[in-house]
């Protein structure tokens, strides 16, 4: 297991960046060359299953990763947990806290990545793909949120 914790602060408040966040059907919009595909199979309360095609740019091709993923929403955290796919086991929980100083939301990010043997070789450049990926997406969301 590797893990991969991060912290950030954006200029917008907690409840709408965490709107967004949880828009799952809206992500392929913002990651559309890393999410070729996100497709919602399940949807109850505060539990909503999606099943993804990930694309990772590798050394040596394009290598798509098919997986399928319990997102838990409790305002103001999201937990993840991949339950099928090359990562199944892994948990990606973010917490969108009122900034402690001035505006905007403190977000924290950890990640609990569990790699198949067939993808270890890998597994620097899938913590790097994570960490980047999940930064833009928190990124895209905030700007969204500023103008929309």
């Amino acid at each position: 297991m590797s893990k991969i914790e991060f912290v950030m602060k954006l200029p917008t408040n907690p409840e709408k960046l965490y709107e967004l966040a949880t828009d799952f059907e809206n992500h392929k919009n913002l990651f559309p060359s890393q999410l070729k595909s996100i497709k919602i199979i399940k949807k109850s309360g505060t539990e909503i299953i999606t099943e993804e095609v990930l694309v990772f740019n590798t050394y040596f091709k394009n290598t798509e990763i098919h997986q399928t993923t319990k997102h838990e929403k409790k305002f103001p955290r999201i937990r993840s947990e991949i339950i099928d796919g090359p990562f199944k086991g892994s948990i990606i929980q973010i917490i969108f806290s009122k900034s402690e100083i001035g505006d905007g939301t403190d977000i924290s990010c950890e990640i609990e990545l569990r790699i198949t043997l067939k993808y270890k070789i890998l597994t620097n450049l899938i913590k790097t793909k994570y960490k980047v990926i999940l930064s833009s997406m928190l990124y895209k969301i905030n700007n969204l949120a500023m103008n929309g």
